[in-house]
Parts: structure tokens; C-alpha cells; sequence
């Protein structure tokens, strides 16, 4: 889901306005929480802002999962307090390489 960026520099008005963007319209589309991480990834990748894509399993019930995005260590669309309940099992930086 990488796209290479446009530019070198960052606009984080941009940002989040795209951030808003894709989480109104998976709202309002049924979308689930991978596709909107994916397609926010995507367009962030794009926008210069490095994000991060982290997939998490819950602590409590390790069948239930959740896919989230963060930029500059803070995650977007999703409250700290809401991935409280998630153990992060692997996430995807720049370039879509694998994180450890």
C-alpha cells in the first residue's frame, strides 16, 4: 500500500484533514478497520508524514484484532486509551518494510 512520497516536506493540516477524510468515509461505508488503516497508510505515505501501520491482537481475547496508523508516535482515528487493550504484533514503517 506504499506510495513513494510527493515532495520532501509535510503539511500536518493535510494530514489530518486526510485522516478525517478516510475516517468519515469508512463510517458511513462499513468499513472495517483494515481497510481504512490500509488506504490512510496509502495517502499518508504519499503526503511525506511516515506512518506507521501496526497490527495488534487483544490483550484479553486473543482472537479479537485491530489495525491502526500513528504518525510521529501518535496513532490516528483511534484514542491511546482505546489500543490500551491491544498487544502490537507487527507493524510496517516507511518503504512498507517490516518494523521489529
Amino acid at each position: 500500500m506504499w506510495l513513494p512520497p510527493r515532495g520532501s516536506g509535510r503539511d500536518s493540516e493535510l494530514e489530518l484533514r486526510a485522516a478525517k477524510i478516510v475516517g468519515r468515509l469508512c463510517r458511513t461505508s462499513g468499513g472495517n478497520c483494515l481497510e481504512r488503516s490500509l488506504i490512510l497508510y496509502r495517502y499518508l505515505a504519499r503526503m511525506n508524514a511516515h506512518p506507521r501501520l501496526v497490527v495488534g491482537m487483544g490483550k484479553s481475547d486473543e482472537f479479537l484484532g485491530h489495525v491502526w496508523v500513528s504518525v510521529d508516535g501518535r496513532p490516528l482515528l483511534d484514542s491511546p486509551e482505546t489500543l490500551r487493550t491491544y498487544t502490537e504484533v507487527v507493524g510496517f514503517g516507511f518503504s512498507g518494510e517490516q518494523e521489529a
